[in-house]
C-alpha cells in the first residue's frame, strides 16, 4: 500500500472522491501516510498482510464506529459514521474476507451488520478460494 499512496492521492483529488474504502492495505506499522484533506481510519491485521482502511474527506464530519464484529484472520471489518447533513448520517462499512469463500457464518455476520445500522453503505471484497 505504501508505494501506491501517490496513485491513491491523485485518484482522490482528480475524481473529487468523498469516501474511499481499501482492502489488503498490508500495513503493520503506525506510519501509514495520511493524505492531505482526508481523515484516515484503519484496522490492521495482527499478522503479515491484510488490513482495511477508509479515507473520508476532512470537510465531512466522520468518526470511527464501535466494532460490532471481532477481528480475526477470517473477517476484517471497519465502520465509520459520515455526517451528510444536520439530521442524516450514513455508516460506511468495509468488510474483507481473505482467501476463503462465504459460508453460513459469514452470511449471518453480514445480516448482523445490516440489522445494526439504519443507513449503511456496505463495501467489501470476498476472495475466491
Amino acid at each position: 500500500m505504501r508505494n501506491k499512496i501517490p496513485y491513491v492521492n491523485n485518484f482522490l483529488f482528480d475524481n473529487s472522491i468523498d469516501v474511499l474504502s481499501l482492502a489488503e492495505t498490508k500495513i503493520l506499522d503506525i506510519s501509514l501516510p495520511c493524505i492531505v484533506g482526508y481523515n484516515l481510519y484503519r484496522s490492521d491485521r495482527s499478522n503479515k498482510g491484510g488490513g482495511v482502511a477508509i479515507y473520508v474527506k476532512a470537510c465531512l464530519n466522520s468518526k470511527l464506529c464501535p466494532m460490532i464484529l471481532e477481528q480475526d484472520d477470517c473477517v476484517e471489518n471497519l465502520s465509520v459514521t459520515v455526517q451528510l447533513s444536520q439530521f442524516i448520517s450514513i455508516i460506511v462499512t468495509n468488510l474483507y474476507r481473505p482467501k476463503f469463500t462465504l459460508n453460513n457464518d459469514d452470511i449471518k455476520t453480514i445480516e448482523i451488520i445490516v440489522e445494526y445500522y439504519l443507513l449503511l453503505l456496505f463495501m467489501g471484497a470476498i476472495s475466491p478460494s
